[in-house]
């Protein structure tokens, strides 16, 4: 069974349900990867440490947490793509 997934744009939710994906992600093993866990790991302390920097700097912090957060994306995107 599906779960139920809800996007909050502005004044909007959009729900859905999104049971092929569910059953996809069953498939894939990259949660299990350590280098994944890590990668998601760095991305929360990245977002830890940035989160505070002064105005001046909230570019360059927010370049480092979307640097940090595309490791583990990319990791993801190899293993659906190499069907792992």
């Amino acid at each position: 069974m599906g779960t139920i997934h809800s996007i909050k744009l502005k004044n909007t939710t959009i729900h859905g349900i999104n049971n092929a994906m569910d059953r996809k992600n069953i498939n894939r093993g990259f949660k299990k990867l350590r280098v994944w866990q890590d990668a998601v790991a760095l991305y929360v302390l990245a977002c830890k440490i940035f989160a505070n920097f002064a105005f001046e700097f909230k570019k360059v912090a927010a370049n480092s947490i979307d640097a940090a957060h595309s490791i583990s994306r990319n990791i993801s995107d190899s293993s659906c793509i190499m069907g792992g």
